[in-house]
């Protein structure tokens, strides 16, 4: 169910000249994480909140949780920066530079989640070491973001080919006229190529449950296959999905050899417990 914005908020993207791929992206990571706040839910924060479009919904909708939000300016969004100083000071929110602010020093959260903000951090290992130490007993760290051994990169749009290098030698006009035209400038740079694989070793490192999920790999799918404009703008990939779901081998992603290679990561975190 899509989320219903407060009036606030909806003037505020209506001059925004982005607005409907903020809203796209809200309305993706709202449907995931939403459901993740639960009555127990006390203290929440948000890894990259970058337009803080999704950290404001939220606030709005549940009025009695503490919400945190981290934001370091990561290079390739600055295009955010009109919306997220609007929202900021609209809804007060709490956005911080670093994870360990002084700020959030004694902080524990029941819910800690980034959408689409894994594939940019610089030090994902050191990234878990401070959220192992934010998360409460029974709290919960929710990752969403493109997998990377799915061979497709999402932001540019382009297959990739063995690796970040070569995939940027073969298609470097395409990512640098990109980045020009959406005022993205360092967005390539930023991405770190992160796979399952890579997420489990760091979870496994810091002595962390892993527990993924793909049930938003089959809905990217379906969105696919039922999209009729998709079908016209990019053919051959929707006819991937049109193989996935008339052969029925989509009732096959659940499975631990094939869920590895889905397009996105969806994974629930935690401590293990002594």
């Amino acid at each position: 169910m899509l989320p219903i914005y407060p009036k606030k908020i909806s003037k505020f993207l209506e001059i925004e000249q982005n607005s409907r791929s903020l809203i796209n992206s809200c309305n993706f990571g709202y449907k995931y994480i939403a459901p993740e706040i639960s009555k127990r839910t006390k203290m929440v924060l948000e890894i990259g909140s970058g337009s803080c479009l999704l950290l404001a919904l939220l606030s709005t909708k549940h009025k009695k949780i503490s919400f945190d939000g981290v934001d370091p300016n990561i290079e390739g969004f600055s295009i955010f920066n009109n919306i997220k100083k609007k929202l900021i000071c609209e809804y007060k929110l709490q956005i911080h530079q670093k994870i360990n602010s002084n700020k959030l020093n004694n902080k524990k959260y029941d819910l800690i989640f980034s959408v689409d903000v894994l594939e940019h951090v610089d030090d994902i290992d050191h990234l878990f070491f401070l959220i192992k130490n934010k998360l409460s007993k029974k709290g919960k760290f929710i990752v969403i973001c493109p997998n990377y051994d799915f061979l497709y990169e999402p932001h540019f749009n382009i297959p990739v080919i063995i690796n970040k290098d070569l995939t940027y030698k073969i298609f470097r006009k395409k990512i640098l006229s990109d980045e020009k035209n959406n005022l993205s400038s360092g967005l390539w740079k930023s991405l770190n190529f992160i796979t399952i694989k890579k997420l489990k070793k760091i979870t496994k490192k810091h002595s962390m449950n892993i527990k993924l999920k793909s049930e938003l790999s089959v809905d990217l799918i379906m969105k696919i296959y039922n999209d009729e404009d998709f079908k016209i703008r990019k053919f051959k990939t929707w006819l991937i999905a049109y193989f996935l779901v008339n052969s029925s081998l989509i009732n096959l992603l659940k499975l631990n050899s094939i869920i590895n290679y889905l397009p996105y990561i969806h994974a629930e975190i935690t401590l293990k417990t002594k």
